[in-house]
């Protein structure tokens, strides 16, 4: 009975056994099959679901001409099966800079990729399989680092967004906070320091020196004379046995003279005249250099806000550029546009780019030329502001002309100088006059022989009547003759100069107020044309070239207007410039 049990209970162990071995080995090879099975249909099915399918249009198999290097994609320019199939395993984020790409993801530049790799979710570890750990490890024994640390240091070290080299550029360069110059602040730099200006100042003082050395020749003078003489032996004579010094060895004399012309009747006079308007005349230079300096610090800050507006242009430009050029790799990988209008945005991208530079080169030049019309130094960094508005006149050619005659510095300073011609010519007609001075001497000196009183005091009036000079007189007035001549010959060629200039001023005003509203037009029409054309090429229904046309005159007309914009900036400067005035106007 024993021996029966004993035998039935390794029957039950054996079975048992055997039912375990069985269902454990079933599991193992499900669990081994059933996921990586499931995995693989499911990708193939949702990439099949998800390829485009155009009637009439066969897909473009995604070949590479010879001598042309494929773009560097975010995905490895991968088809979109692949990338549909690599969408789960792709953790990373990848930031591209550098030279020119077609990324997905908007990263229009790939010299150097920085991917940062993401954190996996606790259902995604436990998928993770021996195999895949090994490998991770693997690439983190090559860094040194764990995983968390090496993605948070590049986290760290990635931009926060795509940077485009020209986008790097125009940014300033380390050092102090740039200077914030306006359209007032450049004009009190440039006036300020300028050695136009110092030079007109300077001229100021001299005419006034001359005033004064003119004015002296009716002043009081005063002058002291001293002398001592020695005699040895000293002069003696006998008179009737006795001895009298006609001398002594020592002799000392002192003399005062005051002085005063009364009246060179008309020569001095006419003279001090001359100098006093010369004064005039130096200080309405001066404010006509003050007018010059000041148009060109405002001509210089216009130009400078051209270059600065063409850059902008030229940088949206770029942004453009770049989106229709994602759009074609897009149309690309699904088929629908060949690889030649890849290539073809490409080449529209990299000339983008060529006009980026200039244009900043062209801002350098600019901010330089207008730091060195401010008399500053040209390394100093800068930064412009910009205005929204502009200042919009209404002016009269006649009324403008009639100021500008009237006000202009420097037709006050040759009518001023002409009156100073006439006046000297006054002076040099009277140099014949005769001339009337005062004369008033105290002397003190030794007492020798028969001599009086040690000290004696005389006034006198002395008139000086001049008989024949030479002919300097006569040479002199034809001189002021021939000066007031050539000066009113100036005056006259002068006003049509500023007449002229006037005009020219008027009219470039009212050419760019006419352009300015037809231009702002221009820009919302082709902004609206290239929107049309950008949706007829994502539609499949226009090529390339139809685009970039689009592209090309909503450009154009971006600068045109901003040329015009700065063009009307400057006419107003140049009539304030020409009437020497300042006109009030609407910003608008």
């Amino acid at each position: 009975m024993s021996e029966l049990s004993g035998k039935i209970t390794a029957a039950f162990l054996a079975v048992a056994f055997w039912v375990t071995a069985a269902g454990g080995g079933a599991y193992a090879e499900d669990a081994s099959n059933a996921p990586s099975g499931n995995t693989g249909s499911s990708v193939v099915q949702q990439a099949e679901v998800t390829q485009p399918v155009t009637a009439g249009i066969k897909p473009v198999v995604q070949s590479t001409p010879a001598g042309l290097k494929p773009l560097d994609k975010e995905a490895g320019n991968k088809s979109v099966k692949t990338q549909k199939a690599g969408k789960a395993a792709d953790k990373n984020s990848c930031f591209s800079t550098g030279t020119m790409s077609a990324s997905k993801s908007g990263c229009g530049f790939t010299d150097q990729k920085i991917c940062v790799a993401q954190p996996k979710g606790k259902s995604e570890a436990k998928k993770v399989s021996a195999s895949d750990k090994k490998g991770y490890g693997a690439q983190l024994n090559e860094t040194g680092k764990t995983g968390e640390k090496a993605a948070s240091e590049q986290t760290a070290q990635a931009p926060p967004k795509c940077v485009s080299p020209a986008d790097t550029t125009v940014v300033s360069e380390q050092g102090p906070v740039p200077e914030k110059i306006d359209y007032d602040k450049a004009v009190q730099y440039a006036v300020s320091k300028h050695p136009d200006i110092l030079i007109a100042k300077e001229k100021i003082n001299q005419a006034r020196s001359q005033y004064i050395d003119a004015k002296s020749a009716l002043e009081f003078k005063f002058k002291l004379y001293g002398s001592y003489t020695r005699l040895d032996p000293a002069a003696t004579v006998d008179v009737m046995g006795m001895k009298l010094n006609l001398s002594v060895h020592d002799n000392f004399t002192g003399r005062a003279t005051l002085e005063k012309v009364i009246s060179t009747f008309g020569n001095a006079e006419n003279a001090i005249s001359a100098a006093a308007l010369n004064v005039q005349a130096a200080e309405e230079n001066y404010q006509k250099v003050y007018q010059d300096v000041a148009y060109s610090a405002k001509q210089s800050y216009f130009e400078a806000l051209r270059a600065e507006g063409n850059r902008s242009v030229a940088k949206e430009n770029i942004d453009i550029v770049r989106e229709q050029l994602k759009l074609a790799n897009d149309l690309f990988d699904a088929g629908i546009q060949p690889r030649y209008e890849v290539l073809r945005n490409e080449l529209f991208f990299s000339q983008a780019q060529q006009t980026l530079i200039t244009n900043q080169k062209n801002v350098e030049m600019a901010i330089s030329n207008m730091l060195s019309t401010l008399n500053m130094d040209i390394q100093t960094k800068v930064e412009l502001d910009i205005p929204d508005k502009v200042k919009m006149i209404k002016v009269n050619l006649e009324d403008a002309q009639k100021l500008a005659t009237e006000n202009r510095h420097e037709l006050k300073s040759l009518r001023i100088s002409i009156e100073a011609a006439h006046r000297l010519l006054a002076a040099a007609m009277a140099n014949k006059n005769p001339v009337l001075s005062f004369v008033s001497v105290a002397e003190n000196k030794t007492l020798s022989g028969l001599s009086g009183d040690a000290n004696t005091f005389t006034q006198s009036l002395v008139l000086n009547i001049p008989i024949f000079d030479g002919g300097v007189t006569n040479a002199k007035v034809m001189s002021a003759k021939a000066s007031i001549k050539e000066l009113e010959e100036n005056l006259e060629k002068m006003t049509r100069a500023v007449k002229l200039e006037v005009k020219d001023s008027v009219l470039s005003i009212q050419e760019m107020e006419a352009k300015m509203d037809a231009s702002r037009k221009d820009v919302e029409t082709a902004k609206e044309g290239y929107q049309i054309a950008l949706a007829r090429y994502e539609n499949g229904i226009s090529t390339t070239l139809e685009l970039d046309d689009a592209r090309r005159s909503y450009s154009n007309s971006q600068a045109i207007y901003i040329n015009i914009l700065y063009e009307y900036g400057i006419a107003v400067a140049k009539l304030e410039k020409a009437t020497a005035s300042t006109w009030k106007g609407v910003q608008k």
